[in-house]
C-alpha cells in the first residue's frame, strides 16, 4: 500500500463528522472514501461527550473500477427505520413519490421517484439536500449507522459530471487569462468533486473561502 492510501484515524461527535473530516484530509468525495467504525465512546470529566472514532483511506483505483467489490453491510433494522422515516417526511410534505432503497460503496442510498421529483430538484436541489442532512443528523448515532445519501433518479452522478466540467472548463479559462476565477458558493460535496477533480493537474491550484455551508472555491494558477 502506497503512503497515499495508507489509513488515518479520524474522531468527531458523529460519525457523519468523522467521515467528513477524512474526505478533507484526503481531499476526496465520500464516495471515493473506504470507511470502518472502530469504536464509540465518551470523553469528559464533569460532562460526558459522545465520540465516534472510524479509520478511513482513499479507495484505491482497481477498487474504484471493481464492480464486484462488497458493499458495505447495512442492517436490516437501520434500514427499515430510515426506509420508514423517509416515507413519513415526503407524507408530511405532501409529495407524490416513491421511497425506493438501493445500496453501495459505504452508504445507503434512500432513491425519491415520482412524479414530484421536480419538487425536490428546484434551486440546486436544496429539498433533497436537506432531506439528506435531516436524515444524517437523525440517524448520525445510531450504533448501526452507515452514511445516508438521497438521490433522485440519478440527479447526483449528473451533477458530479457538470461539476467536474466546471472544473475542467474554468482551470482551462484560469490558464488562459492567467487570473484566478472564483465560482459561485458551493456546498461541501459539491467543493470536494472540484478540489477533486483538478488534483492531478499542477498548473492550478483550488481554495475554498467563505462562512457558513456554502463556499467559493477559487481557481488559480500554482
Amino acid at each position: 500500500m502506497t503512503e497515499e492510501l495508507q489509513e488515518k484515524e479520524f474522531t468527531a461527535a458523529t460519525i457523519e463528522q468523522a467521515i467528513d473530516k477524512a474526505c478533507d484530509y484526503f481531499n476526496v468525495t465520500p464516495n471515493h472514501l473506504y470507511y470502518e467504525v472502530t469504536k464509540s465512546s465518551t470523553r469528559g470529566i464533569l460532562r460526558s461527550k459522545k465520540v465516534m472514532t472510524i479509520i478511513a483511506r482513499p479507495l484505491a483505483e482497481d477498487e474504484e473500477n471493481n464492480s464486484d467489490l462488497e458493499a458495505a453491510e447495512i442492517s436490516v433494522d437501520f434500514a427499515e427505520k430510515v426506509m420508514q422515516k423517509t416515507t413519513e417526511i415526503i407524507k408530511q410534505i405532501g409529495l407524490n413519490m416513491r421511497v425506493e432503497r438501493a445500496q453501495a460503496k459505504n452508504r445507503f442510498i434512500i432513491n425519491l421517484a415520482g412524479p414530484d421529483r421536480m419538487y425536490l430538484l428546484n434551486r440546486r436541489a436544496e429539498a433533497l439536500e436537506s432531506l439528506q442532512y435531516i436524515l444524517n443528523k437523525m440517524f448520525a448515532n445510531e450504533a448501526d449507522y452507515t452514511k445516508i445519501l438521497v438521490d433522485s433518479n440519478g440527479y447526483r452522478d449528473q451533477k458530479e459530471h457538470q461539476l467536474i466540467q466546471l472544473a475542467h472548463s474554468t482551470a482551462m479559462k484560469v490558464k488562459k487569462q492567467k487570473r484566478p476565477m472564483t465560482l459561485e458558493p458551493l456546498n461541501s460535496y459539491e467543493r470536494r468533486i472540484i478540489h477533486m477533480a483538478l488534483s492531478d493537474d499542477d498548473e492550478v491550484r483550488t481554495s475554498s473561502k467563505g462562512e457558513g455551508q456554502l463556499k467559493r472555491v477559487t481557481i488559480s494558477l500554482s
